[in-house]
């Protein structure tokens, strides 16, 4: 998962602070040297994340693996506890680091495990299966913002199950 403690402590302070009421107010205490130094952060961060990303991309595909392989609690078990929280990571990552399909398309399978109350069987698992072979091509065809025509096709046959 991704390295938190990798940003410095004023990203930290920035990102603890209610921002509800941007873009017209900006957080109490933070100077606009401050505010320039964590925009210079994500910046340097976004340049990074596809790599990152893909890392998460991997575990996710060795743990869908590890998981298909087995049945009943343990899938189930795997999946809510370890797949779900990488799951969740990109699904909070993706839009702050300039893709935003990135976290539409992590939302999705997020949704899906947390509505699943009972064994993952194998409709549910190609739909898990299909996601994250998304999350993998939007990395791979570097489709930053909405992937354009790319990304509404991906997102229409994701919908229908293509």
């Amino acid at each position: 998962m991704t390295q938190y403690n990798e940003l410095p402590p004023i990203f930290q302070k920035i990102a603890s602070q209610n921002f509800n009421d941007l873009p017209t107010k900006k957080p109490a205490g933070v100077t606009k040297s401050q505010e320039q130094s964590a925009a210079d952060v994500i910046s340097d961060l976004s340049e990074k994340y596809p790599k990152w990303a893909m890392g998460d991309v991997t575990k996710l595909k060795r743990l869908f693996n590890d998981a298909n392989s087995i049945a009943g609690d343990g899938r189930t078990k795997m999946i809510k506890e370890e797949l779900y929280p990488i799951a969740h990571d990109i699904k909070g990552q993706g839009a702050t680091f300039g893709y935003p399909l990135m976290t539409d398309v992590a939302a999705h399978l997020c949704d899906k495990v947390k509505q699943n109350n009972g064994i993952f069987d194998a409709e549910q698992m190609s739909y898990i299966k299909k996601h994250i072979d998304a999350l993998e091509h939007i990395l791979n065809e570097k489709m930053t913002g909405n992937g354009g025509d790319k990304g509404t096709k991906l997102l229409a046959d994701l919908a229908q199950g293509n």
